[in-house]
């Protein structure tokens, strides 16, 4: 029974790969493609939009912004990559899938007939992801949504915060903030770098950049799906950030839940 298995899976291979993509709702997109420049073509670009158009949650090299279950499960989503294909008289490509295991599940090929590099490598991407389906994602995390990384006893080593974190029986639980209405986690990435995501660790909220004036912060605030750039501070006992709803700009001011 295997082999008659195995058998009707190769035979099938391209039409069954085709659809495993849909199962996933993240793809990375990488800077740096296997046979192309950084947006060499604005191919990276283009990649993501087409991905977006079809559902797909496209993820970028910075994983400060990724969502909890993509940062804590690399296995919820694939990376996409470009590849030359060769060929005489046309632009070819192939577009390849790859799961946390560095497999390729999926591999696409689009040409075109166009002979300058620039459109006719944008038209055999374009070609290939026609091909694709909408996502349908089944894939999910098995993994508990707890903080990627430990947190130290203070929020960032080279500013002088009194904002502590209180014991706790899981050293992997970051420290909760809140702003008297909502909960926040805080995520250290470096020693002058860390972000704010909600009470469940499920969508990063803002993310902070030291700057060179002590105490300010650059920072990254997410709504939705677009990101803006914003300022932070260290006030005392707590942190704030401005954010802007209605085209008003006003400041949410963080302390330590108590």
């Amino acid at each position: 029974m295997k082999t008659i298995l195995s058998t009707i899976f190769l035979a099938t291979l391209g039409f069954a790969n085709a659809q495993e993509i849909k199962d996933y709702k993240y793809v990375h997109v990488p800077d740096a493609l296997s046979s192309f420049g950084e947006n060499q073509y604005q191919l990276n670009s283009r990649l993501g939009f087409y991905l977006g158009k079809k559902n797909y949650t496209i993820l970028k090299d910075d994983k400060s912004v990724w969502p909890a279950e993509a940062l804590n499960d690399p296995c919820t989503m694939v990376r996409a990559d470009l590849v030359k294909a060769k060929s005489l008289t046309t632009n070819k490509l192939n577009v390849n899938f790859i799961d946390c295991k560095n497999q390729i599940i999926s591999s696409i090929e689009g040409s075109s007939i166009i002979k300058e590099f620039d459109k006719g490598y944008q038209d055999a991407l374009k070609r290939a992801l026609d091909k694709i389906e909408p996502s349908v994602p089944t894939v999910k995390s098995t993994k508990s949504m707890v903080a990627s990384q430990p947190v130290n006893t203070q929020l960032i080593k080279q500013e002088p915060v009194q904002i502590t974190v209180k014991a706790s029986d899981n050293a992997n639980v970051a420290p909760l903030l809140t702003d008297g209405k909502k909960n926040y986690q805080l995520i250290e990435l470096n020693q002058t770098n860390f972000i704010i995501m909600n009470e469940n660790a499920t969508q990063v909220v803002a993310k902070f950049e030291k700057a060179l004036k002590p105490g300010v912060f650059r920072v990254a605030v997410t709504n939705g799906d677009s990101t803006y750039n914003s300022i932070g501070y260290y006030n005392e006992n707590s942190i704030s950030f401005e954010v802007k709803e209605n085209n008003v700009w006003k400041e949410v001011i963080l302390t330590e839940k108590k």
